[in-house]
């Protein structure tokens, strides 16, 4: 989910009060030793002993960081679940090893990034991946296949495994949704009173935690574990860059945006991208001082938290999406690039909560004040296309190897799937996510249904 309800009366609350499983959330599968005193290796298996060692051939860096990280996880693994303690060492060869490599190019099948071998003998196993995250998968592999064998051996032979998704995107346990992660800005748009009628209140933002605590080392382990290679922020354009529509923003980006480069650094160790999920362009409160300043950028008003949207007919509103993007990944190039929700959620351009509708109901909502009356004119999927086009431009400006994550979420609004006007109006190197689960037919409890929302 999206949201937690917490109630807090008074002090701070740390992450690992509210949450007691966030100490675990890096363990593997064990939570104690398995005793493994009554099965049998087969007679061909490689049965580590402390006799053995963990070689780490360096590869330069950051890849021998991560070799390093593998290396000391298999070390504790071993340890913890089977008593078995071995050392750690770089380069030379010891009779009995697990070696961690990064392969030679093109040595192993796969081209993926991850894909990973394992090389089993009596006296050697070779874990090798395309790259240091790759061989990182590999020691995971290794250690799940331990723990199905019950025991700290392996049977002899050849392993290989690649991802079936490029991109594998996830987000912490214990990440907040409705404060800024980075900085701790709680209004607009993060903010939420109430839920379905409940007051909700937030525990206070502490500055000692952050992304630090929500994305620690051992959290990001278990991402990697899990086979994540992508986390994602929630983050607002004109917070995170400096623009000439909002130049008040810089001041907030020069405190967030070091915290994020370095959870990018960190996040890199363990074959883990970093993204920003955005709704742009983000929409002021109907009462905010922006619009005594720009009364000419007033948008349609929704029923969201007296929210109004920014009107993209309006030349100044595309321009700060482009520069907004350009400046945020030309500041922080080490993002891997933006996810996009451009329907629905927080109000962004004057159709993203209105559908569409006959020209005499368009009549109606413009009279009405219900919908931006230069909008009006225009066809919602050639809104939508154009503010994608301009914030991936801003985006390849700033950083040409980003990648744009553009979801259809709520585009029935303007045209049934698969949308074929808004994606022909596309650059061709946006990435369109699909909802493959919206009307799709369910049944549940003897009753059949469409399926509209989140099936889990």
């Amino acid at each position: 989910m999206r949201f937690a309800l917490t109630k807090i009366r008074g002090g701070t609350v740390r992450t690992s009060d509210s949450f007691p499983f966030y100490a675990s959330l890096g363990q593997p599968w064990l939570d104690g030793r398995v005793d493994h005193t009554e099965v049998a290796a087969p007679a061909d298996a490689a049965t580590i002993s402390s006799e053995w060692v963990l070689a780490v051939d360096p590869c330069g860096a950051p890849g021998t960081e991560t070799l390093r990280l593998a290396a000391a996880d298999l070390r504790r693994v071993l340890d913890r679940a089977f008593g078995v303690q071995v050392s750690i060492c770089e380069g030379g060869c010891r009779p009995k090893e697990i070696r961690l490599r990064v392969a030679q190019p093109g040595a192993l099948a796969e081209a993926a990034p991850e894909a990973h071998c394992l090389r089993v003998a009596e006296n050697h196993i070779l874990v090798e991946g395309n790259t240091a995250a790759g061989t990182m998968q590999g020691v995971f592999h290794l250690e799940e296949l331990m723990r199905e064998n019950g025991g700290p051996f392996v049977r002899a032979g050849v392993f290989q495994r690649s991802p079936l998704f490029e991109r594998r995107i996830h987000r912490s346990a214990v990440s907040p949704f409705y404060y800024e992660e980075a900085a701790g800005y709680a209004d607009t748009p993060y903010r939420l009173r109430t839920l379905y009628g409940y007051d909700i209140v937030l525990p206070p933002y502490n500055e000692e935690e952050g992304l630090p605590v929500y994305y620690a080392d051992h959290v990001l382990l278990g991402l990697a574990r899990s086979g994540c290679n992508g986390i994602w922020l929630r983050g607002i354009l004109r917070l995170y860059s400096a623009t000439s529509l909002y130049p008040a923003g810089v001041a907030y980006a020069e405190r967030a945006l070091p915290r994020i480069r370095e959870l990018c650094r960190r996040a890199g160790f363990y074959g883990i991208r970093v993204y920003i999920y955005l709704n742009e362009p983000m929409g002021f409160a109907d009462d905010d001082p922006f619009w005594q300043q720009h009364p000419d950028l007033r948008g349609s008003p929704t029923a969201l938290d007296n929210l109004r949207c920014l009107c993209t007919s309006q030349p100044e509103v595309l321009e700060f999406c482009h520069e907004g993007m350009r400046d945020l990944f030309s500041r922080v190039p080490e993002l891997a690039g933006a996810i996009l929700i451009t329907a629905s959620e927080f109000p962004t351009h004057c159709w993203s909560h209105t559908p569409a509708v006959t020209p005499q109901d368009k009549a109606h909502l413009v009279a009405e004040g219900r919908l931006c009356p230069r909008c009006a004119q225009r066809d919602p999927r050639q809104v939508v296309a154009e503010v994608i086009t301009h914030l991936d431009q801003g985006m390849k400006e700033g950083n040409p190897e980003a990648q744009l994550l553009a979801w259809n979420w709520a585009w029935r609004l303007w045209e049934p799937s698969p949308h074929a006007t808004i994606l022909a109006g596309l650059p061709r190197d946006v990435i369109v996510l699909g909802d493959w689960e919206r009307d799709a037919p369910a049944r549940s409890l003897d009753r059949e249904y469409i399926n509209r929302e989140y099936s889990l």
